[in-house]
């Protein structure tokens, strides 16, 4: 039979609790590593309850890094739509181009036949029709063509549209 817990002995398991403890500072911080005693031990320091709070921490910034990735992404998505609606538009330009250079070659080919044309002036406008199909066929082959180079394009040929349109009106 045991008699009474004395005050030494109670003194000696709370040294004995507070070694225990002491030496679990090599525990590990895994609870499903941890065991029972050092279970406790980390129950007790506030191990556990620090590694929640970091995690809560650490959960709480990815879920503002998702939201900004989420943001970032939608934003990414309107510019690219925004991208290729622009890139039609340039695309049915070029082609209005392209097409617009089809009917100048065709009026140069019909002027070439008209005895009295003056020879010279026919010749100089097939050498700038020939530049600008050129330039054209260039832009259109890459994938970079801007707006100011597009202007351009535009500006030359309706120059010459206006010169072969005088030049057959004159006929």
């Amino acid at each position: 039979m045991r008699g009474p817990v004395t005050l030494p002995t109670r003194l000696g398991l709370v040294v004995l609790l507070a070694g225990g403890l002491a030496a679990c500072a090599d525990c590990p911080r895994d609870p499903n590593q941890a065991g029972l005693r050092c279970g406790v031990a980390n129950i007790a320091t506030g191990v556990y309850a620090d590694d929640e709070a970091a995690l809560r921490s650490e959960l709480a910034a990815a879920k503002e890094r998702a939201t900004l990735l989420r943001l970032e992404a939608e934003r990414l998505t309107a510019d690219q739509a925004s991208l290729a609606g622009e890139r039609r538009q340039l695309a049915a330009r070029m082609a209005r181009l392209n097409s617009e250079l089809a009917g100048s070659i065709s009026d140069l080919d019909r002027l070439a036949a008209v005895q009295e044309i003056d020879r010279q002036r026919l010749a100089e406008l097939r050498e700038r029709e020939s530049l600008l199909s050129q330039r054209q066929l260039a832009v259109s082959r890459t994938d970079t063509v801007s707006e100011a180079e597009l202007t351009a394009l535009e500006g030359q040929n309706a120059r010459l549209r206006a010169e072969l349109e005088n030049l057959l009106s004159a006929l």
